[in-house]
């Protein structure tokens, strides 16, 4: 039973069985009813006030973000309501999370390149929550926000990356990988997602996104320990996590200490503050390759890039195999900052070899060939990622439009572009270079009007616009269609 006790969401002990007997559906009935109830002048008595950081503008560099919105008092009051919940039932996975800082909770329209309900930063400590969000039934939105809280709690990624946790799921994973790849089938494609699922179950996951990589299964698993479903989840992981993740016997160890101190003067830009404190977590822990992983960031911010290349080149002998293909795309995007083209189409290729659906290194390898003209390559590339990712993957219909308009196929960019946009609405980039390619086709009203999109969803351009504008007009013919 599910009651209002102070302010708290409380369980009586008698009841606590039920989360490891029941549905999910059943479960939380009661607790949401007590959501419900729940009131943002109650979160102090909750012991929240320290641990949420509601915030009404974005940071410029926390990816992936659509534009930030304000907060409308039942959208804080639900969101707390749910954190209630998570303090109530699992406090050890709330008490890392906010080890080191508050959890900043944002709204956001949209999230760019996922499906998710919810995103997290580990950089800024924070959970990104778009509109979908909140149009989900609360039984359905928490496991999304508990899911992201276990990234947050996971800091560094020492637990994702340790050797137990390694053995306990990567060959699950490899096996799962395997089948799809056989099958060049993806979890973006029509009937992908139900495949993985299946392909997941029989290993033993809950889901088949658990089955993406050593983080997500992490995560995953954590939100069905804390909410079980029909799924059993295997002991030995149920052991791993409780221990590892929900315990609150957690004293976080210095190199994560200083790896959050770099985190936050990244964030703030002071470049060489976070570099002194990546110093120090790598000196405390020589094996701790996320925090090489972050200090080539901060080196490339600085345009450091040998500096950047040197500790990526680290990091890929510290990461496990199922995760080195990352590092070797960071690495080819730094090669590529400093014009060494055949040394980042080498990464990219390895990248792709440790995982053939790697989307983004097919991408960023397309880019490659499109800097240095190799345009068919490029478009096939591009379109592998596109394979890969038909729908979330708008910036590879943006490229491989450009590159068909380098080629001179103004219709194949239009089509490209169009999708773009569709996928991404507030794609500025997308919308200017479908203006400028109906400009070449002499298209002029459909020109002026991706024109005057463009200046709406990219304000610093107006002026460029405007000249556009203006030898539109009175140059081009009478097509309007």
């Amino acid at each position: 039973m599910c009651l209002l006790s102070g302010g708290l969401v409380r369980f009586k002990s008698q009841d606590r069985s039920i989360f490891r007997a029941r549905p999910a559906n059943q479960i939380l009935s009661g607790v949401f009813l007590a959501l419900a109830l729940f009131s943002s002048d109650l979160w102090a008595d909750a012991g929240l006030a320290g641990q949420l950081r509601f915030e009404d503008s974005r940071q410029p560099n926390v990816k992936y973000s659509d534009t930030g919105k304000p907060w409308k008092d039942p959208e804080r009051e639900k969101v707390l309501g749910y954190f209630a919940f998570v303090k109530e039932k699992a406090p050890g996975l709330l008490k890392r999370a906010t080890a080191f800082r508050p959890i900043r909770v944002y709204r956001a329209q949209g999230i760019i390149y996922t499906t998710g309900g919810a995103f997290n930063d580990q950089l800024d400590n924070g959970i990104l929550l778009p509109d979908s969000f909140f149009g989900r039934d609360a039984e359905i939105a928490f496991r999304p926000l508990i899911h992201e809280l276990a990234h947050l709690a996971d800091l560094g990624n020492k637990v994702a990356h340790s050797p137990e946790w390694i053995g306990l799921v990567e060959n699950k994973i490899d096996r799962v990988k395997a089948k799809m790849n056989q099958d060049r089938v993806t979890p973006d494609q029509e009937d992908g997602s139900r495949l993985q699922r299946e392909i997941a179950l029989k290993e033993g996951f809950p889901t088949g996104y658990a089955s993406s990589n050593l983080y997500e299964a992490l995560a995953e698993y954590v939100s069905y320990v804390v909410i079980p479903d029909q799924h059993p989840i295997p002991n030995a992981i149920h052991r791993f996590v409780n221990a590892k993740m929900l315990s609150e016997d957690f004293t976080p160890d210095d190199s994560m200490r200083q790896l959050d101190v770099a985190y936050v003067q990244f964030q703030t830009g002071n470049l060489d503050e976070a570099i002194r404190a990546f110093d120090r977590a790598i000196a405390l822990d020589p094996s701790f390759g996320e925090a090489y992983r972050q200090r080539a960031s901060a080196y490339e911010a600085k345009r450091q890039i040998k500096e950047a290349i040197s500790d990526l080149t680290r990091a890929i002998a510290l990461f496990p195999p199922s995760l080195v293909g990352a590092i070797y795309r960071d690495r080819g995007k730094a090669w590529t900052k400093i014009g060494f083209a055949p040394n980042a189409i080498e990464d990219f290729s390895n990248a792709i070899k440790y995982s053939a659906t790697d989307a983004w290194a097919y991408f960023e390898r397309g880019r490659v060939y499109q800097g240095i003209k190799s345009l068919d390559k490029a478009v096939a590339d591009f379109s592998e990622a596109i394979r890969i990712a038909p729908t979330s993957f708008p910036s590879a219909y943006y490229e491989r439009g450009r590159v068909w308009g380098a080629k001179g196929m103004g219709r194949e960019a239009i089509a490209d572009f169009t999708k773009a946009i569709e996928l991404h609405p507030n794609y500025a980039q997308a919308y200017y270079a479908r203006a400028l390619t109906f400009v070449v086709l002499g298209e002029r009203e459909r020109a002026l009007a991706d024109f005057e999109k463009t200046k709406e969803l990219a304000p610093g351009s107006v002026a460029k616009i405007d000249d556009w504008i203006a030898k539109t007009r009175p140059t081009l013919g009478g097509k309007g269609h």
